[in-house]
């Protein structure tokens, strides 16, 4: 039997919490569905409030349900390879990724 403590629940609930609203704002996202909404001309018809919350609860519960099965599915499968070593290296060469198109991005400017 696995005893947790109080604070394992708070850190658990803090990190999910963190990533769900991190993928909730995603630009990128809100700027795609944007797009298909537009293309497919649905805020040009008369307003329909029933048609436009069932198609935004869709979307929510949707995308919740993939994030959940996706996150939940790879820490399922990867949780006893990933050793706090491999997790910081995977850390560090995201970080030299991301920094190597900020630098990118910062040239091209000029």
């Amino acid at each position: 039997m696995i005893v947790r403590s109080s604070r394992d629940f708070y850190t658990s609930w803090h990190a999910f919490g963190t990533s769900f609203f991190l993928t909730l704002t995603n630009p990128a996202t809100i700027l795609s569905f944007l797009a298909v909404f537009a293309g497919l001309g649905l805020g040009t018809t008369s307003p329909n409030y029933a048609s436009a919350i069932s198609l935004v609860s869709g979307i929510i519960f949707g995308s919740a349900i993939w994030w959940l099965l996706l996150s939940g599915g790879i820490a399922f499968i990867l949780h006893h390879r990933l050793t706090p070593a491999v997790m910081k290296g995977i850390n560090r060469f995201s970080g030299l990724i991301i920094l190597a198109f900020s630098a990118f991005a910062l040239l091209s400017v000029f």
